[in-house]
C-alpha cells in the first residue's frame, strides 16, 4: 500500500514539475498590426472612405434641415396639399439618410475587413510560427491582460516582429 502512495506522489510531483517547465507567451496584437507596413496604407484608405461617406451624409442632413426649416416658415401660407407633399418629401429624405448611413457603415466595415484580413493572416501566421519554434504552450493577446508576471510569461512581440521583419 505504501508503494502505491509513493508512486502516486512521485507521479504527481513529476506532473507538477512538468507544468512549471511549460512556456506561456503574450503579445499586443493591435500593436503588432500597427507595426506591419501595410497597416498604415489600409488605415488611410478606410479613413478616406469614411470621410467621403461623412461628407455625403452631412450634405444630405443639411438638405433635410433646409427643407424642414423652409416648410416650418411657409407652412401657414401654403395649401394643405403642398404642405403634405413637402412633409412626404422630408420623410423620404430622412429615410434615404438612414438607409445611406446603414449602407455606408456596412461598406466601410467590408472595406476594412478586406484590407486588414491579409495583415491579420500574416500576423497570425507569424505568431503561430514563433510559438511553435519557441515551444510555447499558448500565446494570448496581452492587450486584454490586467496583470502579467513577466518572470513566468514571455512577451513574444519582439520575436514576432523579427519574424515579420518589422520594427
Amino acid at each position: 500500500m505504501k508503494k502505491i502512495v509513493v508512486l502516486f506522489f512521485l507521479g504527481t510531483l513529476l506532473f507538477v514539475q512538468n507544468i512549471n517547465a511549460q512556456k506561456y507567451g503574450y503579445l499586443d496584437k493591435a500593436e503588432l498590426y500597427k507595426s506591419i507596413p501595410e497597416y498604415d496604407s489600409a488605415s488611410v484608405q478606410v479613413e478616406n472612405l469614411r470621410k467621403e461617406f461623412e461628407t455625403q451624409l452631412a450634405g444630405m442632413q443639411n438638405d433635410l434641415s433646409i427643407k424642414t426649416a423652409s416648410l416650418d416658415n411657409e407652412s401657414a401660407g401654403i395649401s394643405e396639399f403642398l404642405r403634405k407633399s413637402r412633409q412626404d418629401e422630408i420623410k423620404n429624405l430622412d429615410v434615404r439618410i438612414q438607409l445611406f448611413s446603414v449602407r455606408a457603415n456596412g461598406l466601410l466595415q467590408d472595406k476594412q475587413n478586406q484590407l486588414l484580413q491579409p495583415i491579420i493572416t500574416k500576423a497570425e501566421s507569424a505568431i503561430k510560427s514563433v510559438a511553435e519554434e519557441q515551444g510555447f504552450i499558448f500565446v494570448i493577446d496581452g492587450s486584454l491582460l490586467l496583470y502579467t508576471d513577466e518572470k513566468k510569461c514571455t512577451n513574444i512581440l519582439p520575436l514576432v516582429k523579427a519574424k515579420l521583419g518589422v520594427k
